[in-house]
């Protein structure tokens, strides 16, 4: 495989990356997109570019920005098209640049995603043909309360 800058390896199969990065933040209650959010000294979007970057099975990456955003995410080593109104519409918008039979799709409000796991994601998707998907995902450790609406934990 000919891969991009510096990722990829000569015995797998290409992957691309879509980092779906065009929510507007109003859940949030940014002032910005979400993805522009600065988490850790950077805007949330570049941990998971960076991630996806160092990732040894992706050779591109597509980040679906807001709508007529593209300049607000600078210089960047990716390919970025206007997302849409809805997640799956930015998905779908994403996916329409994208190749590569086998696609990371990842949430660019998720930052704290690793090269390993995306590597492992893309490994568990070509080893089993059959799977159209994978999910990455990790057993709860904490202790989580539900609140009814008078604001009593009503189950642990």
């Amino acid at each position: 495989m000919t891969a991009g800058p510096g990722q990829g390896t000569d015995d797998a199969s290409p992957a691309a990356a879509l980092i779906v990065a065009a929510g507007s933040g109003l859940r949030l209650g940014a002032a910005v997109p979400k993805a522009l959010v600065p988490v850790g000294g950077r805007p949330m979007y570049e941990w998971s570019l960076a991630a996806c970057l160092s990732a040894k099975r992706i050779d591109r990456v597509v980040i679906a920005v807001p709508p007529g955003g593209g300049a607000d995410f600078g210089d960047v080593e990716a390919e970025l098209v206007d997302g849409g109104a809805s997640r799956s519409e930015s998905v779908a918008a994403g996916l329409e640049k994208v190749t590569s039979d086998l696609v990371l799709v990842h949430d660019a409000a998720r930052p704290l995603v690793t090269a390993a796991l995306i590597d492992a994601a893309v490994e568990a998707l070509e080893r089993d043909p059959a799977s159209d998907a994978v999910i990455a995902a990790a057993p709860v450790t904490d202790t989580i309360k539900r609140v009814g609406p008078e604001g009593t934990v009503t189950e642990t």
